[in-house]
């Protein structure tokens, strides 16, 4: 391993140092390859987890001081059980620690850029993004990880732009533009909830698997969220959007349920979709 003196700046990589974590992700991190009860125990697991999270720390020491950046391991949610213990997924990704030095590594790149430095730049703008999504706690003004990287966010889309990796940072981009107008927390409570824009099992087919405790629950979530986004003043714009898109979704969904053939289901989820609807037309209140 070279250490600083004996490495370029505009000769570092990131292609490898993302790849090293994605392994890991998948692998070390992952429960995929968890044994079976009783093969090995929940600390000898652990220990096999920390080598490897030790021996990416050690391989990119270098790496990560003159770029600025470093390492965070994250648990996930996911767990198996192995009798009296348990065993969590990990991932390990990046945050920016030193601004100043990450955009003076951008600022020593020129073009054209080599394939391998484009793709490992666009993966850690990708884990930020997570990052910003996920981890970090905005409104906690001790949170270094936050400020490191608003502090320097402005020259890296520019620089990421300049570089043609302008595509790369747009969403990091629009994040960086929500915060500015102050209401950062509010539009990640909802995209965290799946509310807004409604992705995937949104509240327009909840109705289609899901039992009726559990829906009447979630409506009371989504109900509470929009009522904590109108608090921000700052917000007032996005809460009305945010209103606006759980109202055409309880439509479309109790269309939907118009559709079907009428049983006690079915009018329990109207019935729901309804006070749902009154509730949500009625705020602010």
């Amino acid at each position: 391993m070279k250490d600083e003196t004996e490495m370029k700046l505009e000769d570092i990589y990131l292609f490898d140092l993302v790849l090293a974590l994605t392994e890991y992700n998948l692998n070390e991190g992952s429960l995929v390859n968890v044994p079976l009860a009783g093969m090995i125990s929940d600390i000898e697991f652990e220990i096999k987890r920390r080598t490897a999270q030790e021996r990416i720390e050690r391989e990119f020491k270098t790496v990560l001081g003159m770029t600025g950046l470093s390492l965070e391991t994250v648990k996930m949610p996911a767990t198996v059980f192995c009798g009296d213990s348990s065993i969590s997924a990990s991932s390990m990704r990046l945050n920016i620690s030193n601004p100043e030095k990450f955009i003076k590594y951008l600022a020593s790149l020129s073009l054209p850029l080599d394939p391998a430095k484009a793709y490992g730049l666009a993966e850690v703008a990708q884990i930020l993004v997570i990052q910003v999504v996920g981890q970090y706690r905005f409104g906690d003004p001790r949170d270094e990880r936050i400020i490191n990287l608003f502090s320097c966010q402005k020259q890296m889309v520019v620089r990421y732009e300049e570089l043609g990796l302008g595509d790369s940072v747009k969403e990091l981009a629009g994040y960086f533009e929500i915060a500015k107008q102050g209401y950062i927390r509010e539009y990640l409570l909802a995209k965290n909830l799946g509310l807004y824009p409604e992705s995937g099992f949104g509240p327009s087919k909840w109705h289609t698997n899901m039992t009726k405790k559990r829906y009447l629950e979630k409506w009371l979530q989504a109900i509470n969220a929009i009522n904590l986004v109108f608090r921000n003043p700052r917000a007032a714009e996005f809460a009305k959007k945010f209103q606006i898109g759980l109202i055409n979704s309880a439509n479309l969904a109790l269309k939907d349920l118009q559709d079907r053939p009428m049983n006690s289901d079915n009018e329990f989820f109207q019935e729901a979709l309804r006070d749902s609807l009154f509730q949500l037309m009625r705020i602010p209140n």
